[in-house]
């Protein structure tokens, strides 16, 4: 859980804090109160800028790939009539603000509970990888194209699951639930790719691409197909691959602070001198 608190601690504050001790609720400071409101929603509206990518934060490096995810778990918690609370309980918060470690997934997704064993006893993982369309501008991987071109075709038969499932054990020896499936269709292969080839994809591109499957993904009441490439990461994989970097901290809560602080100021000091008729 990532955390900002709003409350009345500047050195303005602290001056007339005696005579703040006998009053304890919203009604006997309601200048006060509202702009202790009026900050919380403040703090919370610059920290979703900065995650929308709308704002900067002073000594924080911008939003690359702007969240609304992380934006929407921004909320505002009030702590008493004078104390409020901004928090943001995602896992992505976490990140961003205190950066992560080195790691090798190698080593760490081969034995979650989604692993499989080779015939030899070598843990791995398979990795999919879903495509979006040409026009599907959200999705993390869009196909160009040309590429659609191909696979939307009839011609390019789908795969379909079963619909029913098999245990199978995971690395850990636990028995895992695997879908079935009553075929695999085509596969996007290399030569393909680099026929369609009229838009200048790179070679790792290429072969990102490649082996891409259409996977029959339809419900009761409308067709759907979805684009999907796999990828296996073995236990026994060559040295400094699939290995996530680590990233540095954010500190964006000190940037949100640093972006605030002098309105933030403003709003209460003015308040509290208008209550306590200063």
């Amino acid at each position: 859980m990532v955390r900002l608190k709003v409350t009345m601690d500047n050195e303005m504050l602290a001056a007339v804090a005696s005579r703040l001790s006998s009053l304890s609720t919203a009604q006997s400071m309601p200048a006060t109160a509202k702009a202790m409101k009026t900050a919380a929603a403040l703090v919370r509206a610059t920290w979703q800028g900065y995650a929308t990518g709308q704002q900067t934060l002073p000594g924080v490096e911008p939003m690359k790939n702007p969240s609304k995810g992380y934006a929407d778990g921004i909320k505002v918690n009030p702590l008493g009539p004078f104390d409020y609370e901004i928090v943001n309980p995602s896992e992505i918060a976490e990140y961003l603000e205190h950066g992560t470690t080195e790691i090798d997934m190698k080593q760490t997704h081969t034995r979650g509970p989604r692993s499989r064993v080779s015939r030899k006893g070598v843990p791995y993982l398979i990795v999919p990888f879903r495509w979006g369309t040409p026009k599907n501008i959200g999705a993390r991987n869009v196909m160009p194209q040309a590429i659609y071109d191909i696979v939307k075709k009839a011609r390019f038969e789908k795969s379909l699951v079963a619909g029913t499932t098999h245990n199978e054990k995971n690395a850990s020896g636990e028995a895992v639930s695997r879908n079935d499936y009553e075929k695999w269709g085509d596969r996007l292969n290399i030569e393909q790719i680099i026929h369609a080839d009229d838009v200048g994809m790179n070679l790792n591109q290429m072969f990102n691409m490649s082996g891409m499957v259409r996977m029959d993904t339809s419900t009761e009441n409308q067709k759907y197909s979805g684009y999907y490439t796999f990828r296996v990461i073995s236990a026994n994989g060559k040295p400094g691959s699939w290995i996530k970097p680590a990233t540095p901290a954010r500190h964006i809560t000190d940037g949100v602070v640093r972006a605030v602080q002098e309105d933030v100021d403003a709003i209460i000091e003015t308040a509290v001198i208008r209550d306590l008729g200063l």
